[in-house]
């Protein structure tokens, strides 16, 4: 049995791998983290720090490592697979088998938008044109609301994060999974290169939310590669 630690996109829960839990082979156990303030851990306080997100994966993990284990991140949580890799590392601790990057530029590139400064109506509205808000969540104003300190938050922590690791190379396969039609292209993702062992790379078809939209695909290129 291989355990799959998944890590959300910002805005996302946990639940947002099972679809693709399904399809993947009975040897491999889904193991969704949550982060603070979001999904099953909704009542506790909100952090907007990405570094102390990663410490509290960490955390969340680190009794956990006797079994075979690969981590997968999806957009925000690409770069926390990222960071949770450095501190897995730097306690000298069983490092996992594969990291699956999902639709995420590397630490140099990541994210150079300031979408958390704008007041709440602009924020929403461009939420709603970056694609990044379910159908459901739009046409319910008083949800939508309810929402936004959670996605300012997430939003916050990829905005305001900082790569403070000096040239760190893991002796770990890189798999990165992207949308077609995302806007992270060729060039910015082959600087993943540059901190695994080796790297692959596949695309699915699809947006920046293809893990939404093609899930057949995206569980598809997974399972090849572990």
């Amino acid at each position: 049995m291989m355990n799959l630690f998944c890590i959300p996109c910002a805005g996302g829960s946990a639940y947002m791998f099972r679809k693709i839990g399904e399809m993947l082979p009975p040897d491999i156990k889904l193991c969704p983290l949550e982060i603070p303030g979001r999904g099953s851990r909704f009542n506790e306080e909100l952090e907007s720090d990405l570094s102390s997100v990663a410490n509290d994966l960490y955390e969340s993990i680190k009794d956990r490592l006797d079994e075979d284990y690969c981590i997968l991140g999806f957009s925000m949580g690409g770069i926390l697979a990222y960071e949770l890799c450095c501190r897995l590392m730097s306690h000298h601790r069983k490092m996992p088998g594969s990291v699956f990057i999902l639709g995420s530029e590397p630490p140099e590139h990541f994210s150079n938008t300031e979408y958390h400064k704008l007041d709440d109506e602009s924020f929403k509205k461009k939420l709603i044109s970056i694609n990044g808000i379910p159908r459901e969540l739009i046409d319910n104003s008083e949800l939508f609301d309810f929402y936004i300190p959670v996605l300012r938050a997430d939003f916050t922590m990829c905005e305001t994060y900082k790569n403070e690791h000096d040239a760190v190379r893991f002796d770990v396969s890189f798999h990165l999974i992207n949308g077609i039609s995302d806007d992270i292209n060729r060039k910015q993702l082959d600087l993943w290169r540059n901190y695994c062992r080796s790297c692959t790379m596949d695309f699915v078809p699809g947006d920046h939310f293809f893990i939404n939209t093609n899930i057949y695909e995206t569980a598809t290129a997974i399972t090849k590669n572990l």
